[in-house]
């Protein structure tokens, strides 16, 4: 990016840089400059900003991601004697979810390791800087009445005589080092949200395009558009609130012991109300908890099917389906506000309750440190008393907006975790060279549907029947050269046979098998009729065309799926693509625009 502001200066790097330290020079340069450019009746416009640091660049940021989620490994789950693998425990990579949870945890720790550290070390001192305050008041408090009561006089040494200035400006410098540990950790953490929101994205969006053919029917465009952005918002939103959870207790116990000191014993009069509360947030942060993952199922359903009908918008006009389809949305619509508005009304209750805690904790103490322990209330005390329970309050009121940030984004980890854990297309056994001459060469291929090592679902098991042992026969057909197959005649939904007990385990059967062909550049080759191949000598165009007919079944889609790498490989199969493709899927769809560009794809147009 270059920056007319800014002397035209090129952001270059490689990768490694980090410009931070200097960009707030520009920065500053630029609200500066921002004023003089709205008097002449300019914006300000993208070449004007400051360049962004390399590794906040989502090329950086993805890097680092998928380096720490492929290096993270799982520990092995250990099993109690009797216990079974069920469907919900276990993830579709073979990890289960709270291993594919975690996996994705340590991957977006180690996005931006250093600025959590960093952050968190800020955090702790500005925390440590807000103790002193009602500790400098009470000695400053103290002071004057000392002064007043005549115990330090003129007499006294410099030191202690002017103990009230030094110590009012002692308070004064507290308070600005607060002001900067408070932005450096909100600038640290701040920057971890986006890398972190950015790597959840990215790594989605690649995902999608590498998923196998039988993990793309677990989800839909819609559930992959709310991870990319409601989900991964949520993560996002939680970064902020990180060092809080730990924090919140850190304060709450800290501003504790500075009411001990204070108030004596009586002190614990305040805690135990405060104490007595944790167990109501707790409460409430479970029940957002179980609105929220109610919430996101509603929310999938309203986004599949505005998308569905958005893509087959001309059925939808065409048969008058527009106010079935507005009234589904609309079920699901009204479902999501009714966990929305639960989920407000808790949140509404929370933050009055906690608001109103301390002022019920302070007044309860004071009454019993005045008539119960017949203490004496000077104004050291009573002000540096109101001061802690004051700051005592924004622990009490983050902590449970952190901790319904946090249920939230647990929900939310496991979605993403779970959808990255699908399987992806192959990665042994195919090949694909597109500066190659075309050319389609299979050798000795077993072709599956899906993951020839996992069991078949119990659903699955239960909705088939037993075939019969005449129908599994096998044909047996080759063409000197060119094509050998053996194949099952049956279809995809008699692949699975039905257990004779439900005990018994099955696994997906091979849809082809031993399947071996070779096309070269210039041929014309199709199948026409269930096991009937058909090949032309030679294509007017110097092209490869590959043609398929024959009845539902016989495993036209599965040889094309496995051309474009879209189905399983069987062990010791072997398939090479060269040569630029181009596929007419059986679903119609283009683009909105117009003939031309469609044929293009994106492409520039050389007329000649």
């Amino acid at each position: 990016m270059t920056s007319t502001m800014f002397g035209g200066r090129e952001k270059k790097g490689n990768g490694a840089e980090d410009i931070s330290p200097m960009v707030w020079k520009e920065n500053a340069a630029l609200f500066t400059r921002a004023s003089k450019l709205r008097r002449v009746g300019r914006w300000l416009e993208m070449e004007d900003l400051a360049p962004i640091p390399d590794n906040d660049t989502s090329e950086q940021v993805d890097a680092r991601f998928q380096a720490a989620y492929a290096s993270f490994k799982p520990k092995p789950k250990a099993k109690k004697a009797g216990e079974e693998d069920t469907e919900d425990d276990e993830g579709p990579s073979g990890e289960t979810a709270k291993q594919l949870e975690k996996r994705l945890t340590y991957a977006l720790f180690a996005t931006c390791k250093r600025r959590i550290i960093e952050g968190g070390a800020f955090r702790l001192v500005n925390s440590i800087l807000q103790f002193t305050f009602p500790v400098l008041l009470n000695l400053v408090l103290a002071y004057y009445q000392d002064v007043q009561s005549g115990r330090i006089t003129e007499s006294d040494p410099p030191l202690l005589y002017y103990k009230g200035y030094w110590l009012s400006a002692l308070l004064m410098f507290f308070v600005a080092s607060k002001a900067l540990t408070e932005g450096a950790y909100f600038h640290r953490m701040n920057r971890c949200s986006w890398q972190v929101k950015t790597a959840i994205s990215s790594s989605i969006y690649s995902k999608s395009l590498r998923l196998a053919a039988s993990e793309q029917q677990k989800t839909s465009l819609g559930e992959i558009v709310n991870l990319m952005q409601v989900d991964a918002s949520k993560v996002e939103m939680f970064m902020m609130q990180l060092h809080t959870l730990w924090d919140g207790l850190f304060q709450i116990a800290g501003y504790m012991i500075i009411l001990g000191t204070l108030l004596g014993w009586t002190c614990l009069i305040g805690m135990f109300i405060i104490v007595c509360s944790i167990p109501v947030m707790g409460k409430i942060s479970i029940k957002m908890f179980g609105y929220n993952r109610s919430m996101v199922k509603h929310t999938d359903n309203r986004v599949k099917t505005v998308n569905e009908a958005l893509q087959g918008i001309l059925c939808v006009k065409m048969y008058s389906w527009e106010d079935p389809l507005a009234k589904q949305v609309d079920v699901s619509r009204q479902e999501e506000l009714k966990s929305l508005r639960k989920i407000a009304y808790l949140r509404a209750f929370m933050r009055a309750f906690m608001t109103a805690l301390p002022t019920i904790a302070a007044a309860a103490t004071f009454l019993v440190y005045v008539y119960g322990s017949a203490g004496e209330i000077s104004a050291s005390i009573l002000f540096s008393s109101i001061v802690a329970f004051d700051l005592i309050r924004m622990p009490l009121m983050m902590y449970p907006m952190a901790l319904a940030q946090f249920s939230q984004c647990k929900v939310s980890l496991t979605r993403i975790a779970v959808f990255l854990g699908y399987d992806e297309v192959n990665e042994i056994g195919y090949t694909r060279d597109e500066s190659a001459d075309g050319e389609i060469i299979i050798e000795g291929a077993t072709l599956y549907w899906s993951d020839p090592t996992k069991p078949l679902p119990r659903s699955a098991l239960e909705k088939t029947s037993k075939l019969d042992d005449s129908q599994q026969s096998s044909r047996k057909l080759s063409l000197p050269g060119r094509l050998s197959r053996s194949s099952s005649k049956t279809s995809l939904s008699d692949l699975e046979e039905a257990a004779e007990e439900q005990s018994e385990i099955l696994y997906p059967k091979a849809v082809l098998s031993d399947v071996n062909l070779h096309v070269g550049t210039g041929e014309l080759f199709g199948i026409v009729g269930e096991l009937m191949p058909f090949r032309a000598e030679q294509c007017q165009m110097n092209c490869l065309t590959f043609l398929f007919s024959g009845p539902v079944g016989s495993g036209k889609s599965t040889l094309i799926s496995s051309i474009l790498n879209e189905s399983v490989l069987g062990e010791g199969s072997s398939i090479t693509l060269n040569g630029k493709v181009a596929y007419v899927a059986q679903s119609a769809w283009i683009l909105n625009k117009t003939v031309r560009e469609n044929i293009l794809f994106g492409l520039p147009f050389d007329q000649e």
